[in-house]
């Protein structure tokens, strides 16, 4: 009956038993209705490939309760981003440094390059996908693109106020 309601419902699942929560198939057709099921799966399914590339698959921010290993698998955050570029928000940081997997983000929405890491957030080919998709990401761009330039442009005045003082008046 409980199997019934979750097929119908995956809210059920917060309300079936530990033996329910811990039923793989029953837990697959509650993170296939939605894939925040997830969350109340018993931690061995958490930790299952196929039941987390499901639930991802569904609802990308469900990375948030697949296990940590997982959460650090590149095909799962790949399957997660596919679904929702927010689930970049859930990978760990060598996750958030995977170019394949930003590249994949920031080409769906191109604001997830705001999840990406500092150095992606400064590759120039990232940064040209991110707006490509979506000209308002140029806001996630990390300060450091004006601030390098800004510095740049100060080392010339004082390269060049260097060699003035240093020939005389």
């Amino acid at each position: 009956m409980v199997s019934a309601a979750v097929a119908q419902d995956e809210q059920a699942l917060p309300f079936a038993s530990e033996r329910l929560r811990g039923d793989r198939d029953v837990v697959k057709l509650a993170v296939a209705q939605s894939g925040w099921a997830l969350a109340y799966a018993s931690p061995l399914l958490r930790a299952d490939k196929d039941v987390v590339r499901l639930a991802v698959g569904r609802t990308g921010g469900a990375l948030h309760y697949a296990a940590f290993g997982l959460a650090r698998d590149k095909d799962v955050v790949l399957a997660a981003v596919g679904s929702s570029c927010e689930a970049l928000l859930y990978a760990p940081p060598e996750i958030r440094a995977d170019r394949d997997v930003v590249l994949a983000a920031v080409a769906k929405e191109g604001w997830a390059l705001e999840f990406a890491s500092e150095a992606l957030r400064k590759d120039k080919a990232v940064v040209l996908a991110a707006v490509r998709c979506n000209g308002a990401a140029l806001e996630c761009v990390v300060l450091s693109f004006v601030s390098r330039l800004i510095l740049r442009k100060r080392r010339v005045v004082l390269a060049h106020e260097k060699t003035r003082t240093s020939r005389g008046p």
